[in-house]
């Protein structure tokens, strides 16, 4: 992805990009990302899961995270 290493120059706006491919990759709403919490966040083995109730339908989700997501942790 293109956007993954554009760095902005402006740490908001590198903020703003990482929140958009974070959003554009588990297929969250915004309503839904605001809400997500370090708790939210679990891992088993190797592999980290973000595991959550949706707000609109209240449906528990379960999204494998990206390798490169993973090392941002």
């Amino acid at each position: 992805m293109i956007i993954a290493n554009k760095d902005f120059g402006i740490d908001r706006l590198n903020q703003v990009r990482d929140l958009f491919i974070f959003a554009a990759n588990t297929a969250l709403s915004y309503c839904d990302l605001a809400a997500v919490r370090r708790e939210d966040i679990q891992t088993d083995g190797d592999v980290m899961y973000l595991k959550k109730k949706r707000g609109k339908t209240q449906m528990r989700i379960t999204v494998k995270t990206l390798a490169a997501l993973e090392r941002e942790r």
